[in-house]
């Protein structure tokens, strides 16, 4: 970066102008002195804007912008301006914005036309393989070419100057369309037959009429046609022909060695082979608004035709490479089609001018721009002085004196009109030029030392800013410049240090200086100081600006924006925030109230609250600047190395970037918004338009390029989202658009839940109040039924007894009757002493039912010692009642001894078969893992083989040799797959004999889960459960079976399963929410559906000693609870 003087790099200050010199030294002895030179400024010749090097014009239309393809072989554009396009994927035309189609365009037409033309109504002509149809925005209209034997087609229709449309058609004959009719024109000579390639040609802008026949190439003039070109042994074949403004024509020409390449077409009918550029043939070719011609080779070269000569285009741009078509525009720009999208040259764009020296032109390091009040631009640059006239006459100024300038950095107007001039290096004091001469000021008028600045206040007073010869040296403070009188202003004036790089001042009056330790400010007489590395952050103040609000604005070339508020406190802005970078040269205000910042990545701009940026892809050509200049309409910027960079801001009317939103998605409080920004006629690229987002009017996002917005954690409702996006300019749409999406509130708070629950509850709060009644009128039919149960008792064939506190307080003539004792004696002990020793702990139950007031009645089965000796099975049932104001149990006991005698036989016979249904279980079980691993190994084999045959030969075979057969084959393949996957899966499910019982059950329950959408609960109590084979089998296909029930037919939506061990037995329950099933229905022995079967599982579990307990009711869910023993019924106690 040129500085013209030394001062503060990063964060440390080093002396910047010996690098300079030492830069660009050597360069300084090749120029001799030169005291005035006056130049005339000149527009860029063919050589500098036709490289196509400014990066900046191209602007890249693709499928992001709306084309259908990316490959483009046409454009054409109609009076209204509207821009339509021919891609292999059909019509398409052009907003301003974005690309459009044709609206329900049929597949024929989704294809490259033959030709587009526009027309002068605003339509376009387009010609599909030989035929003619009109397009509007809204389709295409069949145009038949009526000729002699009705439609004969068309090849080719131009435009003609002062006719209308020439058309030739599928006859090979010429016809004229005017009025919406076709008139058969006459020809001199017939068109040369082709083979459907046309004869008829256009040159273009000019609306040229061409034919070629076999006598030569023929124009069509005032005075009918003219022959401009003989055959030469054959008719001529053009591929591009283009009018020059002294009546001759370029035209392309294929053929015969004599007859290929560029021929030049004389007004008086002689013509010249352009040896020059070879035998190549021209795939398009246009001419611009100059004169000069764009010739695109089918060899992809590129040439151009300038003031007479040809000349190569090198290196070609990255955009011309490859290229279908080139073809200009009304307004000079150019449009290029390729098969990577369709790219325009904005030759028309007048956003960025450059000033700028041949190389190695010392007057590219520019440190100064000012303007004065005569219009002129003062530059100061490495060479001198450098001025641009308005009348665009340019004036350099090297010597002043005699004596060599170079590196100036201090230039003002004073109120007289008289410019001073300063260096930051090369001279100490200043020159003033009056208009007429120059003079020096220095230490002889009273100002010393190097001058790094120099500028006015608001009283029009001089200030002459001073920095030393090296940073740590003696440093000349500040000068004013009042009436012709120096006064020196340094540290004992109230300065923080005596190296000052800038000064301003505010509206208020206030003095502001930037200097080397930091900001000083002079307000009504006192000084406030805002130190560097205290108050501020490490650096040397280099610029101040103040904005039309009165904020102080400072630049330490390292630490960012700095500014002082309202209050006087200190305040950074830095990349982070929207800077464009931190390294700050040069600050300014334009009369729009906008800020300018020049910093190492580009130009930045400020205006309420919004950033944009200038940087190289924008059109700056260098990003080392430092000066910048805003004027009116325009800004200059100084760059070190590439001259003056002028920004145009006629553009900044342009229509605001338009944006397309996608349709929110959102997923319970989640959602996610997408959105595209197009910029007019393409200026911005798409992924680099900076837009921001606000939702429900909530606080704006920050700007930047990600086109998206993510939102969770959203309440239910309707939503709405207002996004804007900037120009380059950083202007915007205040309105913006909008897009709305909706939250659906959780299952739970929706009025389908909310109203059942309400009406359930309400039913539950009515039944328990009806309960509560019905128990009082129960209690007192219980207390007016004790005296007929006295007597029930007294005659009843079982024995009756209450115990209370362990002992007899009842028994009847039954009880005395079974145990042999008299009641009196009963009355002495309780059931524990007339029990057996191995069945007292069943009497636990009765203590448990006594202390319980919930608890449930209870049956047990003990067995007794009568007063004989004599041992006597009953079956006891057991209930709690109230006895004399106190819990007692109440008890009635049968004598079952019989029963138990048949029943022990019947044990013996159960154990054989519960031995021969394991053994039948495990053999069923052989057999299904043996079919399952055929199934596997050879079935599903084969089937996978025969797919990777069938993908093989359909790969090697056009699908239209078996119009569709084969997919058919190969889905029923991809199905038997599956079925058989599914089949083996079912046969022998392997999860069982790899995870266990436990886990296998686990496993099942989330893959119901995820089948069925259950909401399945697991519950196990981590007891040991040893099982055999057989039994897990039997349970873990009974429990699937039972889950599959509930998911197919009870229309369950809460599942739970539990695992438990009870004594010497494992239980498994399956509690649903369905509708539930009539009980008697398990009794059925066959399943209808092809399950497993209730009926076949309560087979199965009984003959292994299990059992199948279910509870259920129509509408009231199922209860099942499936119970098998954990070790054989012959080792069980008692067994």
């Amino acid at each position: 970066m040129l500085t013209g003087s030394s001062g503060a790099l990063m964060m440390k200050e080093v002396d910047l102008s010996a690098l300079i010199l030492h830069r660009v030294g050597d360069t300084l002895r090749l120029f001799s002195p030169i005291v005035l030179l006056s130049l005339a400024l000149t527009q860029p010749c063919l050589a500098q804007v036709d490289k196509f090097d400014e990066e900046w014009r191209w602007v890249h239309f693709t499928t992001e912008s709306g084309l259908p393809s990316n490959k483009v072989y046409s454009v054409a554009e109609t009076p209204d301006s509207i821009v339509w396009a021919a891609t292999s994927e059909g019509i398409t035309w052009f907003d301003g914005f974005r690309w459009h189609s044709l609206p329900e365009t049929s597949s024929f037409y989704k294809r490259t036309p033959r030709m587009i033309l526009a027309n002068t109504d605003g339509s376009l002509f387009v010609v599909y393989d030989h035929s003619l149809y009109r397009c509007t925005k809204d389709g295409l209209i069949p145009i038949p070419v009526i000729g002699g034997g009705g439609d004969v087609g068309i090849i080719s229709i131009v435009p003609a100057s002062g006719l209308g449309y020439l058309v030739e058609g599928g006859d090979n004959k010429l016809y004229l369309l005017k009025d919406n009719t076709f008139h058969p024109f006459e020809t001199p000579l017939p068109l040369a037959p082709k083979g459907g390639q046309p004869s008829l040609y256009s040159s273009g802008g000019k609306r040229g009429a061409w034919i070629s026949t076999s006598a030569g190439l023929y124009k069509w003039t005032s005075a009918g046609w003219k022959q401009r070109f003989p055959s030469q042994r054959e008719a001529p074949d053009i591929t591009g022909i283009v009018e020059l403004d002294d009546g001759s024509a370029i035209a392309s020409m294929g053929g015969g060695r004599a007859q290929l390449g560029l021929w030049q077409l004389n007004p008086d009918g002689s013509s010249r082979h352009i040896l020059s550029e070879g035998g190549g043939r021209v795939s398009s070719m246009d001419m611009d608004l100059r004169g000069d011609i764009f010739a695109l080779y089918e060899s992809n070269d590129i040439r151009f035709y300038h003031a007479g000569r040809w000349n190569s285009l090198a290196p070609v741009p990255a955009q011309l490479h490859r290229t279908t078509f080139i073809t200009y525009r009304t307004n000079g720009d150019l449009w290029v089609g390729t098969e990577r999208g369709l790219y325009l040259y904005r030759f028309s764009s007048r956003r960025w001018t450059y000033w700028r020296h041949p190389f190695p032109g010392l007057g590219n390091h520019v440190s100064e721009i000012i303007r004065t009040r005569d219009g002129s631009i003062w530059l100061g640059t490495l060479n001198g002085l450098e001025i641009h006239r308005p009348d665009g006459s340019v004036t350099e100024v090297e010597t002043v004196n005699g004596k060599r300038i170079s590196l100036i950095t201090g230039l003002c107007e004073d109120k007289d009109g008289a410019v001073w001039a300063s260096s930051g290096h090369d001279f100490e004091g200043a020159y003033r030029w009056d208009g007429k001469s120059w003079r020096y000021f220095g230490s002889t008028e009273g100002l010393y030392g190097i001058i790094h600045r120099i500028r006015t206040d608001r009283r029009g007073r001089l200030w002459f800013l001073g920095i030393g010869a090296t940073a740590d040296g003696p440093q000349p403070g500040a000068y004013l410049y009042e009436n012709g009188v120096f006064t020196h202003w340094s540290t004992k004036n109230g300065l923080l240090n005596d190296r000052v790089y800038i000064c301003d001042q505010s509206n208020d009056g206030a003095l502001w200086f930037g200097t080397t330790g930091g900001l000083s400010r002079l307000k009504d007489g006192k000084w406030t100081q805002w130190r560097s590395n205290r108050e501020l952050a490490m650096g040397a103040i280099f610029t101040i600006a103040i904005d039309s609000n009165g904020r102080t604005w400072f630049g330490d070339r390292g630490n960012g924006l700095g500014y002082i508020d309202e209050n006087d406190r200190p305040g950074y802005i830095k990349e982070t925030d929207g800077l464009l970078q931190n390294f700050v040269w040069d600050i300014k205000t334009d009369i729009r109230g906008f800020l300018w910042i020049s910093t190492s990545g580009g130009i930045a701009t400020y205006h309420d609250g919004a950033w944009s940026a200038f940087s190289l892809s924008s059109g700056l050509n260098n990003l080392r600047i430092w000066p910048i200049l805003p004027v009116d309409d325009r800004i200059y910027v100084g760059t070190d190395g590439n001259g003056v960079n002028i920004l145009s801001f006629e553009e900044t009317n342009r229509p605001r970037p338009r944006i397309g939103c996608d349709e929110p998605a959102t997923d319970g409080a989640r959602a996610l918004v997408r959105w595209k920004c197009l910029a007019y006629w393409g200026e911005i690229p798409p992924d680099a338009i900076q837009s921001r987002y606000r939702l429900d009017e909530n606080a704006w996002s920050q700007w930047s390029v990600r086109g998206e917005a993510r939102f969770s954690g959203l309440p239910a409702g309707d939503h709405r989202i207002q996004i804007q996006a900037k120009d380059l300019f950083g202007n915007f749409d205040t309105l913006g658009a909008y897009s709305a999406f909706t939250i659906v509130p959780p299952f739970y708070a929706r009025p389908l839940f909310t109203l059942p629950i309400g009406l359930l509850s309400s039913a539950v709060l009515f039944l328990g109040i009806a309960l509560l009644v019905r128990k009082k009128n129960h209690m007192a039919a219980i207390r007016e039924s004790e005296a007929k149960l006295r007597m029930i008792t007294e005659t009843t064939a079982s024995g009756m007894f209450i115990i209370q506190d362990s002992r007899f307080k009842f028994v009847n003539p039954v009880m005395e009757t079974l145990t042999g004792y008299g009641h009196h004696e009963l009355g002495r002990f309780g059931l524990n002493e007339i029990v057996v020793p191995a069945h007292r702990d069943h009497l636990k139950q009765v203590g448990e039912i006594e202390e319980n007031p919930d608890s449930s009645p209870a049956r047990i089965e003990i067995q007794l010692v009568r007063k004989d000796g004599e041992s006597r099975w009953v079956d006891c049932a057991l209930r709690r009642i109230p006895y004399e104001g106190k819990p007692a149990i109440l008890g009635t006991a049968f004598d079952i001894t019989d029963r138990k005698n048949v029943e022990g036989k019947l044990l013996a016979y159960q154990e054989e078969l519960r031995s021969l249904a394991s053994e039948l279980s495990l053999t069923e079980e052989r057999e299904r893992r043996r079919m399952a691993a055929y199934l596997h190994d050879s079935i599903a084999q084969a089937l996978a083989f025969a797919k990777i045959k069938l993908e093989s030969f359909m790969d090697a075979t056009p699908p239209s040799a078996y119009n569709g057969a084969l997919t058919e084959v190969h889905k029923f393949i991809n199905q038997s797959i599956e079925n058989t996957q599914s089949l083996t899966f079912e046969l022998s499910p392997p999860v069982l004999n790899e995870l266990g019982f436990e886990e296998a059950v686990h496993w099942l329950c989330g893959q119901m889960r995820e089948q069925h959408h259950l909401a399945i609960t697991f519950q196990n109590d981590t007891h040991p459960k040893p099982m055999g084979d057989d039994i897990s089998l039997v349970l873990f296909n009974a429990v699937r079976e039972v889950l599959v029930n509930a998911a197919k037919h009870s229309r369950a939506q809460k599942v739970i399963v539990e695992i438990r061990t009870n004594g010497n037995s494992v239980g498994v329950v399956v509690e649903d929410d369905g509708i539930g099933f009539d009980p008697k229905k398990i009794t059925e022995r066959i399943d209808k559906r092809g399950g497993f079967g209730l009926f076949n599982i309560r087979e199965r579990l009984t003959r292994m000693g299990g059992e199948l307990n279910i509870t259920t009711r129509p509408g009231g869910g199922s209860h099942v609870e499936l119970l098998a023993p954990l070790v054989p019924i012959s080792e069980r106690p008692g067994g």
